[in-house]
């Protein structure tokens, strides 16, 4: 095995523009403005004795009748031993009757509020699946997390807002034109792997910043996923594939990406592209750790991604890749040795 731990360059002749990303915005948050609360001054209202019994419930029409004493051709009523002017015991009626109705009015309110049935947030939630951006048919969407959080990726990060697997997977649902069928039952066959590993370079994409690479290389767009890439001639007349190659067109076999301004982690779903032979990806600004999940990676023979920000320890399997004779990681934060 040919051990490279120098830097190595690559120099490529790019002959196209980026195509057209297809990116999944987040919802903007909505702001609910509070109705300010308008205070109610009421006029004092003052105690009335009816009797020796004050503070007791709102007299009938006939107590009220047998209490009033008028003397024959009188401006005054005597109520209860308190002497009215006729205008006072209309202006005292009115208010009675104004109590009387509030009364009424609110025990209707009340109870037909208590009684009528509401939407809680448990039920909110249900009929909305977490991570849903609210593009494409939301039972696509289900299909997808289920089938990916069965076999592939977290649960929790296909339903957390804005990561790179539920960014893909609300991609996968709503905004891939090819609608592959979801898999539901192995990732075995075939047509589940053509579905897995769309979604795997989907996540890739948005895990290392795809909407500010310098070559987009078709990502994203309506094409199979053999074809997002661009064609282009060394000096020594040799076509390369800047972005995914694919042996018989079915399965990736090629990442060619150095120097595209490639910036984040190397996504764990990476792993899954079994088929993979060659990786070249240096030259970048790819930070954090080598996923553990890439010892999968059984067909690789040819790995580099030196001059990139890549951390942690070398990690052992490397020595376990049998197939592997080209491997350059120099220029980076790792340690260890093999």
């Amino acid at each position: 095995m040919d051990v490279d731990l120098g830097d190595n360059s690559a120099s490529t002749r790019q002959d196209a523009a980026a195509e057209e990303n297809f990116t999944i915005d987040e919802d903007p948050p909505v702001v609910v403005e509070e109705e300010p609360v308008v205070g109610v001054v009421e006029e004092p209202v003052t105690a009335v004795e009816f009797g020796d019994d004050v503070g007791a419930s709102l007299p009938s029409a006939e107590e009220i009748r047998s209490t009033i004493v008028a003397p024959p051709n009188s401006n005054t009523f005597e109520l209860a031993g308190l002497t009215l002017k006729k205008w006072q015991w209309y202006a005292m009626a009115g208010g009675l009757a104004l109590v009387m109705i509030i009364g009424l009015s609110v025990g209707l309110s009340g109870g037909s509020s208590s009684s009528s049935p509401s939407i809680d947030d448990a039920s909110a939630s249900a009929a909305t699946p977490l991570g849903y951006a609210g593009v494409g048919d939301v039972e696509r969407y289900r299909g997808v997390v289920e089938f990916l959080g069965d076999f592939i990726s977290s649960k929790s990060q296909l339903e957390t807002r804005g990561t790179p697997q539920n960014l893909a997977a609300n991609w996968m649902a709503g905004l891939d034109k090819d609608q592959f069928t979801i898999p539901y039952d192995s990732m075995t066959t075939d047509g589940n792997y053509y579905f897995i590993q769309r979604y795997v370079m989907v996540v890739f994409y948005y895990a290392l910043g795809g909407q500010n690479w310098q070559y987009s290389s078709r990502f994203l767009t309506s094409a199979q996923t053999c074809d997002w890439n661009r064609g282009f001639d060394l000096d020594n007349e040799e076509e390369y594939r800047f972005g995914v190659h694919c042996e018989n067109r079915e399965e990736i076999s090629y990442l060619f990406m150095p120097g595209n301004g490639l910036r984040g982690s190397i996504p764990t779903e990476l792993g899954y592209l079994t088929k993979l032979t060659h990786i070249s990806l240096f030259g970048n600004e790819i930070k954090g750790t080598i996923p553990d999940s890439m010892q999968e990676l059984t067909n690789l023979d040819f790995l580099a991604m030196e001059s990139n920000m890549i951390s942690g320890e070398i990690p052992d399997w490397i020595g376990n890749l049998h197939r592997l004779k080209i491997w350059a990681l120099g220029d980076n934060y790792l340690t260890g040795k093999l």
